[in-house]
């Protein structure tokens, strides 16, 4: 059974992840020219996890130890991830992470969850390309380019995001969620 009160979990969520960033940023201007584009990302990021965390709150049923134990490790990672705006190697790094986590998360739920397999596939390949996209960072800022990795981050991200939610939306359930009336259930 998924969780009830799924929009309160997702607004706290959001809400933490939040206030991690706005603290670590107002602490971190001092790097300024390579914190800016990572706390947009970030930002990015946590309006992007709002979305997800929605959706899937609604979707993976709460008995799941395996499913608890990710989404700890990958609250974990976006908190930590949060704090590392100053440091573009760790950011990298931790971003990778996060998206390996997320492929392992919802190619678990493939044999579980059976009546969402275009909506699991579609975010399999999408996080399975934040990975690829968090190691081409990675190899950017190992090469001597942290600024510009971070820039071409944010970049890549926004026009992603905008691919993502009004060209072929991807937070849309393949069948109506309980107590929606919406065909996006959001």
């Amino acid at each position: 059974m998924p969780y009830k009160n799924a929009k309160i979990l997702t607004i706290l969520s959001v809400i933490l992840f939040s206030a991690v960033a706005l603290v670590s940023f107002f602490l971190q201007t001092t790097y300024m020219n390579v914190v800016l584009p990572l706390f947009i990302f970030y930002i990015i990021l946590i309006i992007n996890s709002y979305f997800s965390i929605l959706l899937f709150l609604q979707i993976i049923p709460r008995h799941m130890v395996s499913q608890k134990i990710i989404d700890t490790l990958i609250i974990i990672l976006y908190l930590t991830l949060g704090l590392t705006f100053a440091l573009p190697l760790f950011f990298a790094f931790l971003l990778t992470l996060i998206f390996i986590l997320c492929v392992v998360k919802y190619t678990l739920l493939l044999n579980v969850v059976t009546n969402q397999p275009h909506l699991l596939k579609r975010k399999i390949v999408i996080d399975a390309l934040g990975g690829i996209m968090g190691l081409l960072m990675l190899g950017g800022v190992i090469l001597g380019y942290p600024i510009e990795s971070s820039w071409a981050l944010v970049v890549i991200f926004v026009i992603a995001n905008i691919h993502l939610f009004f060209i072929s939306p991807l937070y849309i359930s393949d069948v109506p969620l309980k107590g929606s009336s919406t065909a996006q259930n959001l």
